[in-house]
């Protein structure tokens, strides 16, 4: 069975950051901590910070850990996804996740709570890809 088994069916829950409820950086904290022993930064708004942007993103969301931006065609299971979502052509939110795969994404939101999402037919789109090392 896949990692991300084990996360999925998560409820969203704002601010959350374990099994019980997490929001999309909780997930996202919870899957590098428990599957990659990885220590990422927790934050008390996480989602207004996501929702900032690509340069809050990169320079005070991993405050303290060590990430280097990765090109799509080089991504691999583990590493981060800061992406947007549209609606009627224009940009609604941002958002992120865990690359499970090339194309599919481990994620959370209020209607799904964490599922696996193929991002070639979800309404998501990249913004950066970041890597841990």
């Amino acid at each position: 069975m896949h990692w991300s088994a084990g996360f999925v069916g998560i409820p969203y829950l704002d601010r959350g950051y374990d099994r019980t409820g997490a929001c999309c950086w909780g997930l996202l904290w919870l899957v590098q901590r428990e599957v990659f022993g990885r220590d990422v930064p927790r934050h008390d708004e996480p989602v207004a910070m996501v929702q900032a942007g690509k340069e809050l993103m990169a320079s005070t969301f991993f405050a303290g850990a060590r990430v280097v931006p990765v090109a799509p065609a080089e991504v691999q299971a583990g590493d981060v996804l800061h992406m947007k979502g549209f609606r009627a052509g224009k940009v609604t939110r941002l958002h992120c996740g865990v690359l499970t795969g090339r194309h599919h994404v481990l994620h959370t939101s209020i209607t799904t709570g964490a599922i696996v999402e193929d991002l070639r037919r979800a309404p998501w789109r990249w913004i950066q890809a970041y890597r841990f090392v």
